[in-house]
């Protein structure tokens, strides 16, 4: 049994190995189908409130900067 996020996982691998023109005549294909039932303020709303910060905390979990600013360190 495939769970919802391992497909989207699945399909977003798959997705991003796609040429741009083919990720383009895809997107063109399904966009009706499937992106009508996302509006396109609440795609927005969840990158800007769920995946953005997130992104942001991973940076700022994963790297140091140093006080004067000249030393990125990796967090190990």
């Amino acid at each position: 049994m495939t769970t919802l996020k391992d497909n989207s996982s699945q399909n977003l691998a798959w997705f991003h190995a796609l040429s741009f023109e083919d990720k383009q005549a895809l997107v063109d294909e399904i966009e009706p189908i499937h992106y009508a039932s996302v509006y396109h303020d609440e795609l927005v709303r969840i990158y800007k409130t769920k995946v953005k910060p997130a992104k942001k905390d991973l940076l700022k979990d994963s790297f140091d900067l140093d006080s004067d600013l000249t030393t990125l360190t990796i967090k190990k």
